[in-house]
């Protein structure tokens, strides 16, 4: 019911009437402070203060309280369009530069520094009528002063970002590098002192980082990140003079404590890199006299130990080296050298517990530097050697059952040719004093070149051989001439020891062995008595004598006397090595 009362038709006429006369008061204020505008507009254009003028204009032109010499406000602002065209442009700019410190976008600042520096290069052209309104709208606003603000800020930021980088050894985001690169001169307070500073700053973290990396034995990391900061350096356009001998000196550091520790495989992976750092970086380094000189005093190294016998470590300290530098040639020769002080090295690995017998080798011969000859366990016989083109060969022959037991293997140095060696292996015999069986090396043994028993052997200059009592037909005691036949030697003859006369002339051959043919006549007493056709002689000998003619082979040394119809003779006696009775 109140409420009812206060509006009613009385009430709200009261309150419309009074809202009407604040309207027509306030337009009258609008209408004053309009016609006040456009004539301080007029009095500052008339001064020549145009940059005034046209905000007084602009604010005559928004008060739309009356129409009020509209040509004229609109001629004058159309005259004064390049002014207010300064003023939005800088505005717009002033917004952009602050917004751009609030999201701390240095790319958005840089950008809007760029769009200032494109409007101030239109305005302040030499003898520009503008020039003069530019530098007066900008300084009323300070403009440069927020935009200068703006990009120290951002620079203190980055050199805190870079600090704390290195205090906090993580080296990961660095854009600090080209936007301080892209922070204008003047900031600096030249081109030469942002050049000075940025390079002071720049060493120091650089070198921090190589150092971080080097420190922790991060060195391919180190020389990779070497070579990143100088192409980043030559894409922003600057100089990165300390980038190259930080890292040369790190890296100098680095495999001298390889060389002290001795520790050549990391020093040669370190020298390969470095050596296709510097490729990359097309840079001459007094590291390559180092690197040169280092591997050539393990070279001399490798060389010693091998010349003092330590092959093994001689040959590895070249296969290390071989990651450098081809090195086949001397560990090859490091090879040879250990084959040829010891050539067993050549014969196939055994197992545990067994071992080569009878082993023989040599150098230089057949072919080949080194070789050796040798039977294992199995009874198999392997011949190996190094030959003069540097190849290894290796032959392996199973010995025949029948050759067992194994007295001797040697060379047959009489029968063996310049490039093949002939064997020869001595066994044991049941009835001489041993079975000789020869053969080539490298040719199967069960087609030997001669196999006998008998008491011995030589060879003769023709290539023939004198066997001594081989055990065949008709040869006991006697010496038997074997010659070669194709592939194999042959039984031949039997050689005569002794000189074949007539009985009659024995008594010119004191001493000496020969062989005759007598009548044997008389057996008395047990003597035996041949009838030499001018004599006799006395026989002896433990043959089963008959009489009869008979053929001796033997000698005499000294005379006996023998009675004959009671005259004495003095007469030979002769002692039969064989005798036979005639055929």
């Amino acid at each position: 019911m109140t409420w009812l009362r206060i509006v009613n038709p009385r009430n709200l006429m009261i309150f419309l009437c009074a809202i009407a006369v604040v309207m027509i008061g306030l337009k009258g204020v609008w209408i004053t402070q309009k016609i006040m505008a456009f004539n301080e507009a007029e009095r500052l254009y008339a001064s020549k203060d145009l940059v005034a003028a046209e905000e007084w204009y602009q604010k005559a032109r928004g008060n739309h309280s009356i129409q009020y010499k509209e040509l004229e406000l609109a001629a004058r602002l159309q005259m004064l369009a390049p002014i207010t065209a300064i003023k939005q442009s800088l505005t717009v700019i002033a917004e952009e530069a602050d917004d751009a410190w609030q999201a701390r976008d240095f790319a958005v600042l840089m950008q809007v520094y760029d769009k200032l520096q494109q409007i101030r290069g239109t305005y302040m052209v030499p003898k520009s009528q503008y020039a003069s309104y530019y530098r007066q709208i900008s300084g009323t606003m300070q403009l440069s002063e927020r935009i200068i603000e703006h990009l120290q800020q951002f620079k203190r930021s980055f050199d805190e970002q870079m600090t704390d980088n290195i205090k906090k050894r993580l080296f990961e985001e660095e854009t600090f590098r080209a936007n301080l690169l892209h922070i204008p001169a003047f900031i600096y307070g030249s081109s030469a002192k942002k050049e000075q500073q940025l390079r002071t700053k720049f060493k120091l973290y650089d070198e921090a980082k190589l150092a971080h990396l080097a420190s922790g034995g991060n060195f391919q990391g180190m020389l990779s990140e070497a070579v990143r900061l100088i192409n980043v350096y030559a894409e922003l356009n600057f100089t990165s003079s300390w980038v190259y001998p930080k890292t040369e000196k790190l890296a100098a550091t680095m495999m001298e404590k390889d060389v002290e520790q001795d520790q050549v495989s990391a020093f040669i992976i370190h020298a390969k890199a470095y050596t296709s750092f510097m490729d990359s970086t097309h840079k001459d380094s007094g590291m390559q006299t180092y690197l040169r000189n280092q591997i050539r005093a393990w070279m001399r190294k490798a060389g010693k130990l091998v010349y003092k016998g330590n092959y093994q470590q001689g040959i590895d300290l070249y296969n290390m080296l071989a990651a450098y530098q081809d090195t086949k040639a001397e560990i090859k020769a490091a090879e040879l050298v250990w084959a040829i002080a010891e050539p067993a090295r050549l014969l196939p690995a055994l197992g545990s517990n067994q071992s080569y017998s009878h082993v023989i080798n040599g150098q230089h011969q057949f072919g080949a530097k080194t070789y050796v000859i040798a039977v294992d366990p199995s009874n198999r016989l392997t011949y190996a050697r190094w030959d003069n083109a540097d190849q290894i060969q290796s032959w392996n022959m199973v010995l025949p059952e029948d050759i067992s037991s194994i007295r001797r293997l040697s060379i047959e140095k009489h029968l063996s040719t310049k490039s093949q060696p002939v064997l020869l292996l001595e066994t044991a015999s049941e009835t001489r004093k041993a079975k000789y069986t020869a053969f080539f090396a490298g040719v199967d043994p069960q087609i030997p070149l001669f196999q006998f028993e008998a008491d011995g052997y030589e060879t003769a200059a023709d290539g023939s051989l004198l066997v001594s009592n081989p055990n065949v037909a008709d040869a006991a005691g006697r010496n038997a001439i074997y010659e070669r036949h194709g592939s194999r030697y042959q039984l031949m003859s039997f050689q005569s020891d002794y000189t074949m006369i007539a009985a009659q002339d024995l008594l010119n051959y004191y001493n000496v062995k020969v062989q005759f043919t007598c009548n044997i006549v008389l057996l008395e007493g047990g003597d035996v008595y041949g009838e030499t056709g001018s004599g006799y002689v006395k026989l002896t000998g433990n043959y089963p004598f008959q009489t009869g003619l008979i053929t001796v082979t033997g000698s005499f040394h000294e005379y006996a006397e023998l009675n004959v119809n009671q005259e004495l003779y003095k007469i030979p006696v002769f002692q039969v090595e064989l005798a036979e009775q005639p055929k």
